[in-house]
């Protein structure tokens, strides 16, 4: 996630993944439009599950808000915190 979000894949597909993992407007960090984004692409009835990979460094937005949004949903988000 930078200033823009970006889907690399579909939650659909199946099988071995291969994400593209290149930021669209690398100037900015916005996490919660990245929770957003994700929480638009579940499928209705599948298990749903963010993970986020970030230094943390978030520059706008508030992470806060979309994860209050996530857990009222019921969708955990687990971190993996990044160099």
């Amino acid at each position: 996630v930078g200033g823009d979000t970006r889907l690399a894949y579909a939650p659909a597909e199946r099988g071995k993944v291969v994400a593209e993992m290149t930021v669209t407007d690398g100037t900015q960090t916005n996490l919660a439009r990245g929770i957003n984004t994700a929480l638009s692409y579940f499928p209705e009835n599948a298990a749903r599950r963010i993970v986020l990979l970030s230094d943390g460094n978030e520059t706008t937005g508030s992470l806060m808000e979309a994860a209050r949004a996530a857990a009222a949903e019921g969708i955990p988000i687990d971190t993996i915190a990044l160099d």
